[in-house]
């Protein structure tokens, strides 16, 4: 009996620090996101939008349809729109999608 609420105990309390790492890990990508020098680019991938940063994708918005949208921001999303903070993408976003 004291073997299984050990072993119960160490289970709750490896779930509990695999939720903080996670939770640490999130709010360390958010504040890199947010504090790098680079612009965060708004681009067309595959048949949706996703922002960039650099090379890498910080997020991908399936809600928008790339070949739903205007010839004009269409062409517009193949070249990129640069954003300087994740706000901006999320209001542009918003814009696509209504």
């Amino acid at each position: 009996m004291k073997r299984k609420a050990i072993i119960l105990a160490f289970s709750i309390i490896l779930s509990f620090s695999s939720v903080l790492a996670i939770n640490s890990y999130a709010a360390e990508r958010k504040s890199q996101i947010i504090h790098s020098s680079l612009p965060i680019v708004l681009k067309q991938h595959h048949n949706c939008i996703a922002a960039y940063r650099g090379d890498e994708i910080i997020e991908i918005f399936t809600d928008v349809v790339y070949d739903t949208l205007p010839e004009y921001d269409r062409n517009t999303l193949k070249k990129g729109i640069p954003f300087s903070n994740i706000d901006e993408v999320y209001s542009a976003i918003e814009d696509y999608d209504s």
